[in-house]
């Protein structure tokens, strides 16, 4: 008669497999399965990292290009404000009314202090020396405005020709 018990050593029992209980197998499997999963995810994630930040960077550097932009076209629309100013002015003194013509123009000396000339290409100086020359005008009533209007319209004039510099 043969022997139908089999000893310990020979086979592994049905709760066992490689001669280690089954919790201890399935739980070295899911954290075999984990470790490939996050390592999967690592290698994944950094793929579109440096593809990111280039479009980080670009959109950084369109940022400050818009930017200086806006500061040139603020700086344009004070000195376009200070040139309609200036002309509304001139119509100011031919109507004979000092008080606003002079309004108008110390209006045009504080846009134009806004500038930014720099941003426009221009030379800043031109426009302070402007500005300076605009501060010290003061229309007064005469019997003869020729001469204030020249005045009045050769500094538009100039403004003028300032603000096509960086057009």
């Amino acid at each position: 008669m043969t022997n139908t018990t089999s000893s310990p050593d020979s086979s592994p029992s049905p709760k066992q497999v490689f001669g280690l209980p089954r919790w201890a197998v399935l739980g070295g499997l899911i954290l075999v399965v984990l470790v490939v999963v996050f390592l999967a995810g690592v290698v994944v994630g950094r793929a579109p990292a440096p593809e990111l930040r280039e479009r980080a960077e670009s959109a950084e550097l369109a940022e400050s290009q818009a930017l200086e932009r806006v500061q040139a076209l603020e700086g344009r629309l004070h000195g376009e404000q200070a040139l309609t100013l200036l002309y509304r002015g001139l119509i100011d003194l031919d109507a004979r009314n000092f008080g606003t013509a002079n309004e108008r123009i110390d209006a045009a000396v504080n846009h134009l202090g806004q500038v930014d000339a720099a941003a426009m290409g221009a030379d800043a100086r031109d426009f302070e020396a402007l500005r300076e020359r605009l501060g010290e005008l003061d229309i007064r009533v005469a019997a003869d405005m020729a001469e204030q209007r020249n005045i009045l319209t050769g500094l538009a004039q100039e403004l003028n020709a300032l603000l096509g510099e960086g057009r």
